[in-house]
């Protein structure tokens, strides 16, 4: 079941233009490579990646929830995130994320 999860989650996202690496997929390469359309679904394929990673490990969806709630009902969102990638750009898009929802909806 664990297995059926990643894999929804990562088939989306393996069809995006992405660096020839992973290693070298830093904010700022995302914001230079891909359009809008493709970084939108992007940070959603992520998102949902940390949403199901805590609902594995809390066994519960609270955590969850709340990181869907930030992500796709929480006014500002979207622009706290575009400047994040902008300001630590040589990080990882999915770190940067992390660390934001994690603010909001704790570790």
């Amino acid at each position: 079941m664990k297995a059926m999860a990643v894999n929804i989650i990562a088939f989306p996202v393996l069809g995006l233009a992405v660096p020839a690496s992973a290693a070298e997929l830093t904010a700022a390469n995302m914001l230079q490579q891909m359009n809008e359309q493709d970084q939108y679904h992007y940070i959603a394929g992520v998102v949902a990646g940390l949403g199901t990673a805590r609902f594995v490990r809390d066994g519960n969806d609270v955590g969850s929830a709340c990181i869907d709630k930030w992500f796709y009902d929480t006014a500002g969102t979207r622009e706290t995130i575009a400047k994040a990638f902008a300001r630590f750009g040589d990080k990882s898009p999915a770190a940067i994320l992390y660390a934001l929802s994690a603010k909001e909806c704790g570790k």
